[in-house]
């Protein structure tokens, strides 16, 4: 969702918020977290409950919040909470505007009274607002900075940068604590014993204790961190193995909000087909698995189609509905018979072949070939005559545009690092599809 003017002046404004319970600032920070959750279940109320918090200047929870909470109601915006810490000149806010800039890649900003920083390559909105937050103070954060510059390497270009328009750095003493630390703000927090409790609202947390909602509040938080370090990714996929079936959901829904590459294909391919495992789980795995960029996914798609009774069918028929193409087309319309959700799916599919614009089909001709490659090498002929036919089907300005990067993959596609442990086998049969798709010899 785009966060606009209007939205910081609803909460500079303060509309109409979900009440906090009578003596919410006596509870504990756990406490008034798991009252938080309560209270912003309505996305309309989000805003303003946010502002209510920064009135009663709740520093600590607003800066949870700016970690862990990252709904869609905040989109790819900075969080509501960070711009709250900073107009409210509290403690914090200077760490939570870093770790927003964690991987800062930012458009030109400006300094206040002067000029643009150099331009870098655009990063999230969060990263590019988080610098422009960071430099209403240059003075401050420049000062920040130098006291902590050895764990605040991704802002050394900033920081230069405002050395470069004259700056002196600001004595900040110990009123600004040091950059929020990833190991303990999430790494720790993605461990969860076997018989995980669950905290009831109102209820005191035992000291020592884990609970369900700390590590959920941890998945969301890397989630929105940016941070996909292997430690990371291999306790987040532990957390699919977890006896709790909420643990697992989340963790399984988290794997399909991040990049392609973190996605353990392998792992949750072998979920799906174990007739053994938890339905949930079957179908939480395909969706995680299919965000995955290994070119099997899609087939894996695509095999369940006709398997109407497995758990992960509809997954796949939503997904493919997506994310389809000419031979997914083609195979919802055989199944039409078996039931209205194949017949919706073509439908939707015949509709998005019409609308779809010719360098929306150029962006993904490598991820089409690179699949029809990987059914060569698994012998499903059928899907790389379709895929074939497809390309060689496509007319006008779209062909235009098509058919030189199918020619150039004839000679230049090489599969990414880690993709597949043999490189050089789905090299040659992706090679080998493009030749036949353009027809060169």
């Amino acid at each position: 969702m785009i966060r606009s003017a209007a939205v910081w002046f609803m909460c500079l404004t303060g509309a109409a918020a979900q009440q906090l319970p009578v003596g919410f600032e006596k509870l504990s920070l756990e406490q008034r977290w798991l009252e938080y959750l309560e209270a912003s279940k309505d996305p309309q109320q989000h805003v303003a409950l946010l502002q209510q918090l920064a009135d009663l200047r709740d520093h600590e929870l607003l800066e949870w919040i700016a970690i862990y909470d990252h709904k869609e109601t905040f989109g790819t915006a900075p969080p509501v909470a960070a711009k709250h810490l900073a107009v409210n000149q509290a403690p914090e806010w200077l760490r939570v505007a870093a770790w927003f800039g964690r991987h800062s890649k930012s458009r030109a900003v400006q300094l206040p009274g002067a000029g643009g920083l150099p331009a870098q390559q655009p990063g999230t909105h969060s990263q590019e607002d988080a610098i422009t937050l960071l430099l209403q103070q240059p003075a401050l954060f420049l000062g920040w900075y130098e006291k902590h510059a050895d764990e605040l390497p991704f802002l050394k270009w900033v920081a230069e940068a405002v050395r470069d328009k004259n700056v002196l750095p600001e004595k900040v003493g110990d009123r600004y604590p040091g950059p929020i630390d990833p190991e303990i703000a999430i790494l720790a927090w993605l461990v969860a014993p076997r018989d995980i409790g669950e905290l009831q609202r109102g209820v005191q947390p035992e000291e020592g204790k884990r609970y369900l909602h700390q590590v959920s509040r941890a998945v969301r938080g890397l989630i929105g961190s940016g941070i996909r370090e292997p430690a990371y990714m291999i306790q987040l996929e532990q957390l699919t193995r977890h006896p709790n079936a909420t643990l697992r959901r989340e963790a399984y829904l988290a794997f399909s909000k991040i990049e392609p590459q973190h996605i353990p294909f392998a792992r949750f391919e072998r979920v799906v087909r174990n007739s053994k495992a938890d339905d949930e789980d079957r179908a939480l795995a395909m969706m995680a698995a299919s965000y995955s960029d290994h070119p099997a996914a899609f087939l894996l798609m695509h095999e369940l189609l006709p398997q109407a009774n497995h758990p992960a069918n509809g997954v796949a028929i939503t997904r493919l509905t997506e994310s389809g193409f000419g031979p997914t087309l083609a195979a919802m319309e055989r199944l039409e018979d078996l039931g209205d959700s194949y017949g919706d799916a073509a439908a939707r599919l015949r509709r998005k072949r019409r609308e779809q614009r010719p360098h929306e089909v150029a962006g993904k001709i490598r991820r089409i070939v690179e699949r029809a490659g990987w059914a060569k090498l698994t012998r499903e002929d059928e899907f790389v005559n379709r895929t074939v036919e497809y390309l060689r089907g496509l007319r006008g300005e779209t062909r235009q545009l098509v058919l030189p990067l199918v020619k150039d993959l004839t000679e230049s596609y090489v599969p990414r690092d880690g993709l597949v442990p043999d490189k050089d086998r789905l090299q040659d049969a992706v090679r080998a599809v493009a030749r036949e798709a353009a027809e060169v010899r």
